[in-house]
């Protein structure tokens, strides 16, 4: 699976209201990503083009 195959998978299950606590729990959702979404940065992380 590549990389943002694995990262389309899990926004949306962590989007998901049924699945969110599941994802949370198995640790399995990149910190990293919540740390850039926090601070501001996801721009960084995604791009600044739609």
């Amino acid at each position: 699976m590549t990389w943002g195959t694995y990262m389309a998978l899990m926004l949306f299950f962590d989007y998901n209201p049924l699945s969110h606590n599941t994802i949370r729990q198995l640790e399995v959702f990149p910190y990293q990503l919540d740390e850039c979404w926090l601070s501001g940065k996801i721009v960084q992380v995604i791009g600044d083009k739609p």
